[in-house]
């Protein structure tokens, strides 16, 4: 079961090393996106990993943690009516789109893109890094 993956993220070397690993990838995401930040969290809302390209680290993992409720949710619903919990969904306000990839176990990824023609590019790399970061839980 997925439930093992957080105690690897919670404790010894491979907690520091997985977590790099993590942060390396999205930074590549950011740079060949041009996202302003992605980040990947565990199911309390903690992030395991995180990049960005201006906002500061406390704004990665704010918005990281706002969108854990709104995922865990979405995904009790695709449970409750027999659908997997692997999902893709995206925010769209008058500056930005959110980019939401939900995993197994309650994880998921987010990216902020600014650039209105940056989110497809950023949606299939970001659908990718999702399923690199699953196989690794």
């Amino acid at each position: 079961m997925l439930n093992e993956g957080p105690d690897r993220f919670r404790s010894g070397p491979s907690r520091i090393s997985g977590r790099r690993m993590f942060s390396e990838a999205l930074q590549r995401f950011v740079e060949e996106t041009g996202a302003q930040l992605a980040i990947f969290c565990d199911y309390e809302g903690e992030a395991i990993g995180q990049a960005s390209a201006g906002p500061d680290d406390f704004e990665v993992k704010l918005t990281g943690a706002q969108l854990g409720a709104v995922t865990a949710e979405l995904q009790r619903l695709a449970r409750a009516y027999g659908q997997e919990e692997r999902a893709s969904y995206s925010f769209a306000t008058g500056t930005t789109t959110l980019l939401v990839e939900a995993l197994p176990g309650n994880y998921y990824l987010v990216a902020a893109v600014a650039d209105p023609a940056r989110v497809p590019c950023a949606r299939w790399h970001l659908a990718a890094v999702a399923r690199r970061f699953e196989a690794e839980l």
